[in-house]
């Protein structure tokens, strides 16, 4: 699989930051990180990881697993 350009990175990890309280939402509602990494158009797994570190929400709450959106798709 190509590597991503790091412009297509940087445009998903800003998606990220910009919707943080709606990527906690989804993550306390049973999204998996994986699964948000996927919506967010591939930030990076441990990039996303770090990110929820930083926001001091503990990883490994997530309860089932559910469909995840970002903001606007809803």
């Amino acid at each position: 699989m190509p590597r991503r350009a790091s412009e297509e990175t940087r445009r998903a990890r800003e998606s990220v930051i910009a919707e943080r309280g709606h990527v906690i939402q989804q993550y306390r509602q049973g999204a998996s990180m994986a699964q948000i990494h996927r919506a967010y158009g591939h930030p990076g797994e441990h990039w996303l990881a770090r990110q929820f570190d930083e926001w001091q929400e503990p990883r490994g709450t997530a309860i089932g697993r559910g469909p995840v959106t970002r903001k606007g798709d809803q």
